[in-house]
């Protein structure tokens, strides 16, 4: 599997979990957390170096857990035992974001952002929260318009285009929307001599 998905095991537990004692219990919230780049050895290494051994971790004692493979569909599908006979293999075949993969369910070319192969919109899971009457909203540690958050509720040709996403999340029907990465200070959290609005609507640009 190119990439273990934590927030399926979360999603699973808070809605099947609550059947428990043959009383039907509806989840007030559902919350996906996604650890970005996350594989079966991170999980493991980051339980030995928390509790020194493996599988400790609360979130492998989930009654639910499943996984997904989410590598591009216009690119080669993984193969474990290439990984393991060759590193540079692993360096060279990564899949891009595996956002829209996540959010839709639907495998895509690389760089793409709620769109199919044939470049069309493709509905995420929280524009049919919305739909639902649900309040959503996406809270990163990156910048807001970067992959993973974008994925998750706009719809875009390209995960370069940061203005237009940042634009069209503004614009969404997203509640919350928080991201890092102020235009006005540097990574150490001065004020930037050179500020830089790549990621954001610039006050230039409207």
């Amino acid at each position: 599997m190119k990439q273990m998905i934590v927030w399926a095991a979360i999603i699973t537990s808070a809605v099947f979990g609550s059947w428990s004692c043959g009383k039907k219990h509806i989840p007030k919230n559902v919350i996906i957390m996604i650890s970005d780049g996350c594989g079966y050895n991170h999980i493991n290494a980051a339980s030995i170096y928390q509790y020194g051994k493996m599988h400790a971790a609360v979130y492998e004692r989930f009654p639910v857990k499943l996984a997904m493979c989410t590598s591009s569909a216009s690119g080669e599908k993984y193969d474990p035992q290439k990984a393991w006979q060759n590193f540079e293999y692993v360096k060279k075949r990564p899949t891009d974001s595996a956002a829209t993969a996540m959010s839709t369910g639907v495998k895509t070319y690389n760089g793409a952002i709620g769109m199919d192969m044939q470049k069309r919109p493709v509905p995420n899971i929280v524009e049919q929260c919305e739909q639902a009457g649900k309040s959503t909203g996406v809270v990163t540690s990156v910048i807001l318009s970067h992959a993973t958050p974008a994925g998750f509720s706009v719809h875009n040709i390209s995960r370069d285009n940061y203005e237009a996403i940042a634009r069209s999340m503004l614009m969404s029907g997203l509640d919350v929307i928080m991201g890092a990465g102020h235009p006005l200070f540097n990574v150490h959290g001065q004020p930037s001599v050179s500020p830089k609005f790549d990621y954001v609507v610039s006050a230039e640009n409207g």
